[in-house]
């Protein structure tokens, strides 16, 4: 079972079994752990690239872009990653480590809510 966030990682302690807790200091930081997770298991399952190959990328202050990179991703076998409306120096590194397997970014969301 996954618990994804602090509040559900707390919560999981109180179920039996394996439990990955997917938890970070900021929503930004918790998807993150799991982009990476998925390149990580991706290169375990022997993939021919070995890492995440898709990727959408939503703002995470607001719900509506990040719906609608959700279910693309869900459909085009990619992965979601939410960033603040600039690229801060977490999500810049997070991008330059899964860069060697990159084959495709998606932005959702117009300029007013992800800047160039």
């Amino acid at each position: 079972m996954w618990a994804v966030g602090g509040q559900a990682g707390t919560a999981s302690t109180n179920i039996g079994g394996f439990v990955q807790v997917y938890a970070g200091g900021d929503r930004y930081e918790t998807d993150a752990k799991l982009v990476r997770a998925a390149a990580d298991a991706s290169k375990s399952a022997g993939g021919t690239t070995g890492g995440v190959v898709r990727l959408g990328v939503a703002t995470g202050a607001a719900f509506p872009d990040a719906l609608t990179g959700g279910a693309y991703a869900a459909n085009a076998g990619a992965q979601l990653v939410t960033i603040a409306s600039t690229l801060d120096a977490r999500s810049v590194t997070l991008l330059q480590e899964l860069q060697p397997a990159l084959v495709a970014v998606s932005v959702f969301g117009g300029k007013n809510v992800i800047s160039d």
